[in-house]
């Protein structure tokens, strides 16, 4: 086991309640975990702990078996195996981008320096701008060159904090492809903080969802989506129709599962099927708007008196009037 982090917790003073509470998980080498929830639930305060730049109120953290020694027991904070790409960059304002992303560099031979910076100029997509001072450059480009610079000599465990937040769309999934890669082919383990629910499902082996400094629903990507552990859980990705399991029994009366359990349930967007035309198991509903969102439309639906779904679909109906379905099994209950 790489990492082990045991009973963390952290309360900044005057706080009602703890930034971060009784957080425990282990990590292998090469493994990733992604960490996702709204802003001001603590994964910002638990990369710092981590990265042992902020002293926790309880807990342990060992790294290949050792004690990460947190900054109460050490002159200078942090840790050299374990490195954080910061929100707000933290280059040196005097420096090239050459120099920023070199400076790890400085106890290599020179042509290793040259070699190593260049592949990540490159893979980062900051030619043309090695001479340049981060002054000069926009925070898309400064995200890049802290990127390139938390890379050069790689780290036994990376610190990854909205590392892409700032990129324009223009460059977001080029640079985001290549620097997965590299991390991926250095078999670095990685925990990464976003906001961005598409990131987040796409790359962790593991997620952490959390609320109010605690971990939620852990586990794959597939199974916080199709397996959410609560309303707010389900609720959190988007595409989800949370509703009375009643009140889908009286618009489908046929699915006998109605008759099995009660409760809420969540209906994913895609989950809801549209048909121009009645068949088995359908119910008539009534097209109140659309969104064009790019590869999809989403359809908001009026079925019966007064239940309101919404549904993906690949094209826009041609008609006001549709007939809707789903599989019995798609529903989440809650």
């Amino acid at each position: 086991m790489l990492l082990e982090v045991e009973n963390i917790s952290k309360k900044y003073e005057n706080a009602l309640t703890p930034a971060v509470s009784g957080i425990s998980f282990t990590l292998d080498e090469g493994q990733w975990l992604g960490l996702i929830g709204e802003s001001g639930c603590g994964k910002s305060t638990l990369l710092r702990i981590l990265a042992a730049l902020e002293e926790p109120d309880t807990g342990l953290i060992r790294l290949n078996g050792k004690k990460v020694l947190s900054p109460a027991w050490k002159l200078i904070a942090g840790h050299s195996d374990i490195k954080l790409v910061h929100q707000d960059y933290q280059l040196m304002p005097r420096h090239t981008v050459w120099e920023n992303i070199a400076y790890s560099l400085r106890a290599y031979k020179p042509e290793y320096q040259r070699k190593r910076v260049g592949e990540l100029i490159e893979r980062c997509k900051l030619d043309n701008l090695s001479d340049k001072l981060p002054a000069q450059l926009s925070g898309g480009q400064q995200q890049r060159v802290a990127l390139a610079r938390s890379l050069a000599e790689i780290p036994m465990v990376l610190l990854l904090d909205e590392p892409f937040s700032n990129l324009d769309y223009t460059h977001k999934n080029a640079v985001r492809q290549q620097i997965v890669e590299m991390i991926r082919e250095n078999g670095t383990t990685v925990i990464w903080v976003t906001h961005d629910t598409a990131e987040a499902l796409a790359f962790p082996d593991t997620l952490a969802l959390m609320r109010d400094g605690q971990w939620l629903q852990t586990g794959t990507p597939q199974t916080l989506y199709h397996q959410p552990n609560s309303e707010y859980a389900a609720n959190f990705w988007g595409n989800a129709n949370i509703v009375a399991a009643d009140a889908l029994a009286q618009i489908w009366p046929q699915f006998s599962i109605f008759q099995q359990k009660t409760g809420n349930v969540c209906l994913r967007f895609e989950h809801l099927e549209l048909q121009p035309n009645p068949t088995a198991n359908t119910a008539q509903a009534r097209l109140l708007q659309t969104r064009f969102l790019g590869h999809y439309y989403e359809i908001d639906l009026l079925l019966g008196e007064n239940l309101r779904l919404t549904a993906k679909a690949n094209t826009l109906p041609n008609n006001h009037l549709l007939y809707a379905t789903f599989h019995p099994d798609t529903l989440i209950w809650l």
